[in-house]
């Protein structure tokens, strides 16, 4: 029978390949939508609160929804593997390891995400261009430049690493998620501070 951590590759190739990198530009696009409409940011910024306040807070609430729906997914992921009758002992550091893992590698993408999402007023168009980048994502994530792409990132944060042939490195694989996430977010706010809302 297959066990704990091949039942979750199935999962992660799904969720962290697809799933994962249209939720957080779905999370994100709902976190400005109303601010889009109706004058929406007007109204906020009229607060004495900065433009890097509001800006980083969004960035916040949408990994805090990613996190979230990966903890939802943990325990599924327990509970039916579980009535599955999944054999062997939970390896449950192991595991929850995967899940902050694609976590944090969620930041470049919840990054680029906002800084489409502020600038754009259609809700529907930031997600229709993430959708577009994802899709390419299962060839760029085999190839040994897949590491440097956001969307796929998460997938291989959630990959066990025994079966990372293409990254010699995790230290070098997380250096290269903070480097993109840094860049994007000073972009960003950048952006944002210079915005006139209408």
């Amino acid at each position: 029978m297959v066990g704990w951590m091949g039942t979750w590759t199935q999962v992660e190739f799904l969720y962290g390949m697809v799933l994962c990198p249209v939720l957080s530009s779905v999370f994100v696009a709902l976190l400005c939508r109303f601010e889009h409409a109706y004058g929406g940011w007007e109204q906020l910024l009229a607060f004495p609160i900065s433009k890097n306040a509001v800006y980083l807070s969004k960035m916040i609430w949408a990994w805090s929804l990613i996190g979230l729906t990966n903890t939802v997914l943990f325990g599924y992921f327990f509970v039916i593997g579980k009535l599955m009758g999944v054999s062997g002992i939970f390896p449950f550091i192991s595991v929850l390891k995967l899940f902050f893992g694609g976590w944090f590698a969620t930041l470049p993408l919840i990054a680029i995400q906002l800084w489409l999402s502020t600038r754009l007023k259609n809700f529907a168009l930031p997600i229709a261009i993430n959708f577009a980048f994802v899709m390419p994502n299962v060839f760029i994530s085999s190839s040994k430049y897949g590491k440097y792409y956001p969307w796929s990132q998460p997938a291989y944060a959630m990959t066990p690493e025994n079966q990372l042939g293409v990254i010699q490195s995790l230290q070098d694989f997380y250096l290269v998620v903070i480097i993109i996430f840094v860049i994007f977010c000073i972009i960003g706010l950048f952006n944002f501070a210079r915005i006139e809302f209408r």
